[in-house]
């Protein structure tokens, strides 16, 4: 366990009201640039107030935490009556790619959520540049939770503002044509392996055992009578234990990739020759990913530990008409 979740190991065992301001204390020293702040760029648009999201600055958190705290800062500014737009461009992300022409990362992905372009939102009047407060303090239903109160709010905001764009869709469709699976007659699995449980990261969810999550999806699979599981993983560990278990019963796209050798000594991200097994291409690492989540998402039912991504892939989905996500405390 490195230095840093140690300490964190320490942090989360005192009681909540202390967490958070241990928390409002780091980030307001260690994030001090990154606090709201009301700009003046210019002269157009007097009447319009514009809240630029952007992603946190230390460049390594991955698509779909960005994707969660990209939707909380939405809600934020529509409860403040500010007009969104998202700027991936002037803001490093572990997706940033040479090989891209875009240089909005949110755009590798998404269409940008604002009718307006950043360079007109540069040179207007009242412009909101986005912090943190708008992350730490979002309503309870955007804190990865599950139930279908809290789903319904966060999917309001996602068929209102989230579309991805054809690149997307079309790797989508491709990959769904290639697995030739009923996607209404199959259950999708996602577990995380690799730095969850091996380095077990402070104040984030357990995750289930791979006995746990096969004990589960044989009983969903059971009551369903579904005849394919649509796995969701990076651990390559994980991978071979299902698949022993399911044979041909288990999917995943043909673009697929997983990681055979992390040391754990660091967090995934951080540790190159492990991401990189993935994709050295960032582009692709985030596309295939995405793409995961997204044929996740039109599952019609869903077995999952409790994560970013399952958040994101229940986000963006409809419904299901089965699911199951693992409660387990935290780390």
């Amino acid at each position: 366990m490195n230095i840093k979740n140690y300490l964190k190991h320490i942090v989360f065992k005192l009681p909540d009201t202390f967490i958070h301001i241990v928390y409002a204390l780091y980030n307001y020293i260690y994030y001090f640039k990154y606090r709201e702040t009301k700009k003046h760029f210019g002269t157009l648009n007097p009447n319009i107030n514009f809240y630029v999201i952007r992603p946190r600055p230390n460049s390594v958190q991955g698509l779909m935490s960005i994707f969660m705290e990209t939707i909380k800062q939405i809600n934020y500014s529509i409860e403040k009556g500010y007009i969104p737009i998202i700027d991936f461009q002037n803001y490093t992300t572990q997706y940033n790619d040479l090989n891209q022409k875009e240089k909005n990362v949110w755009e590798y992905y998404f269409k940008q959520i604002s009718n307006y372009k950043l360079d007109e939102v540069y040179k207007s009047k009242n412009v909101y540049l986005s912090g943190l407060n708008s992350i730490e303090l979002c309503p309870k239903e955007f804190n990865q939770n599950f139930d279908k109160q809290s789903m319904e709010k966060v999917r309001s905001i996602v068929k209102r503002y989230i579309v991805c764009n054809d690149n997307v869709n079309y790797f989508v469709n491709t990959q769904l044509n290639e697995m030739n699976i009923d996607i209404d007659k199959t259950i999708g699995l996602y577990l995380r392996g690799t730095d969850y449980t091996k380095l077990k990261p402070a104040g984030h969810q357990k995750q289930p055992t791979i006995k746990e999550a096969l004990n589960q999806t044989d009983i969903m699979l059971d009551k369903t009578k579904y005849s394919n599981i649509f796995l969701v993983t990076e651990d390559i560990e994980i991978y071979k234990q299902v698949k022993n278990h399911y044979g041909s019963k288990l999917k995943s796209i043909t673009k697929d990739k997983f990681i055979s050798n992390y040391s754990g000594k660091d967090f995934l991200i951080n540790d190159k020759d492990s991401i990189n097994q993935l994709s050295i291409s960032p582009y692709e690492r985030g596309l295939i990913y995405l793409s995961k989540i997204l044929i996740l998402s039109k599952c019609s039912a869903i077995v999952a530990g409790n994560t970013s991504g399952s958040w994101g892939a229940f986000a963006l989905s409809n419904g299901f008409k089965y699911e199951y996500v693992f409660n387990l405390g935290k780390y």
